[in-house]
């Protein structure tokens, strides 16, 4: 039984994630942007000591036909603590990137 209700929970989760992904409006990102997101994602020490010296190899972008994202790459076996520090460090470097150049 608890683990129906943890279910349960988790769906509401994506729910509540996916509705606020919906309701988001989407950007563009220019080529030379992406440029800089790739080198800060190399030479960040968190992303170093997740993946090793040659970050970028280790990480793709996932594209399905609506929605594109940096994602690991099939390389390494990340713990879900170590996914979560990925996951915080990807959104760091891209909104350090991006939100300079987001119209206000």
């Amino acid at each position: 039984m608890a683990d129906l209700h943890s279910d349960s929970n988790r769906l509401d989760d994506l729910s509540k994630k996916l509705d606020i992904a919906a309701k988001a409006s989407p950007i563009a990102v220019r080529l030379d942007i992406l440029d800089h997101i790739i080198s800060d994602l190399d030479e960040n020490p968190d992303m170093k000591a997740l993946f090793g010296p040659q970050v970028s190899s280790k990480l793709a972008l996932y594209y399905d036909g609506r929605d594109m994202r940096f994602v690991e790459a099939g390389f390494t076996k990340l713990t879900p603590t170590q996914e979560q520090k990925f996951v915080e460090t990807l959104k760091t470097v891209i909104t350090a990137n991006i939100s300079p150049h987001l119209k206000k």
